[in-house]
């Protein structure tokens, strides 16, 4: 990638600089030729409109999103070799002294237990280093979405459901940065949340709430649709746009996520909510030559529930976080 002007290590001719990356020539018209397909492809549809939020965000946005409190990774250390690990990807790791062991499986390792370690970086605005100056640089996209999606109906005059959709830099502190490009600690996001009325007032307008009779793309939105409807028909969207870039749909593998309430999911569920939250498209391992045991997730669609943005504006499928470090 470097010898071919697509990709160099960050502030390489002083040492490097662990998760960074900065792309070249023609790594910079590759990935605006994947941006521009994916910017496309949401022009296409008369109801998403795009918007460009501020990279730093009043820290209030992410205390009342729970990325404060709750956006970390599990982390230990080992006393001996002084190395880091994340401790739910143990098995992913190698020892520094014994690659062929893992952390912890042999004597002269000593992990410490796991605790918690925040993924935003924080730096303060100002000419004072002080509490009340701490701002975050943002993890991601969406909360920019969220905060301004009234601002975005209004101006567009659109009703629900629709849809916003923005490309930008999102940043986080990850504990280790591997596979190449795929897990950086700066890199592009490009996000579509996409807002739809709750299943009960869909019954209540139109009388029933439809949902999928089959598997595959469900065809054009009904005023019908229930969630269920809505998520597959995003699903399919984007296993269509990644067959539209050359990468056949059999290379991607789905993932279902159950349950679970994580910031990554929702953090306010409806009664009676959806027990799928996220649907995430993975590429096979035949893809990333970078030394992934099980393939990478690329893209989730996702359902948040409406108090993740303030409240009461109805539930939001969602196409999240697709980062482009897999192409190279």
């Amino acid at each position: 990638c470097k010898r071919r002007g697509f990709v160099y290590p960050g502030s390489e001719i002083y040492g490097g600089f662990a998760g960074t990356y900065d792309w070249g020539p023609h790594g910079v018209e590759l990935r605006n030729n994947i941006v521009g397909a994916w910017e496309d492809t949401m022009q296409e549809h008369d109801n998403i409109a795009f918007i460009d939020s501020a990279i730093f965000t009043a820290p209030a946005v992410w205390e009342a999103s729970g990325h404060v409190a709750g956006f970390s990774d599990p982390l230990m250390d080992c006393k001996a070799c002084k190395a880091r690990f994340r401790a739910d990807k143990l098995q992913d790791a190698q020892c520094p002294r014994k690659p062929s062991k893992k952390p912890g499986e042999h004597g002269d390792c000593q992990l410490t237990e796991p605790r918690q370690f925040n993924l935003m970086f924080k730096t303060f605005m100002g000419p004072v280093e002080e509490s009340a100056a701490v701002v975050y640089l943002r993890p991601e996209t969406a909360q920019g979405i969220f905060v301004n999606f009234l601002n975005v109906q209004q101006a567009t005059r659109q009703k629900v459901p629709f849809g916003i959709a923005q490309i930008g830099k999102a940043f986080r502190n990850e504990v280790t940065p591997r596979n190449f490009t795929f897990r950086s600690r700066e890199f592009e996001q490009m996000e579509l949340e996409f807002f739809i009325k709750p299943d009960e007032a869909v019954e209540a307008i139109s009388g029933t709430v439809a949902t999928p009779a089959a598997p595959g793309h469900p065809g054009e939105p009904q005023a019908n649709w229930g969630w269920q409807l809505w998520h597959q028909y995003w699903v399919e969207e984007r296993i269509r746009f990644y067959e539209g870039i050359g990468l056949p749909r059999v290379r991607l593998q789905r993932r279902v996520e159950v349950g679970d309430r994580g910031i990554e999911l929702a953090l306010a569920q409806p009664a009676g909510a959806p027990v799928v939250q996220r649907h995430g498209l993975l590429l096979r391992r035949q893809l990333l030559p970078l030394g992934t045991a099980h393939g990478a997730e690329e893209e989730g669609v996702g359902l948040r529930a409406g108090a993740e943005r303030g409240g009461g504006q109805g539930l939001a499928v969602m196409v999240e976080a697709v980062e482009l470090g897999w192409i190279i």
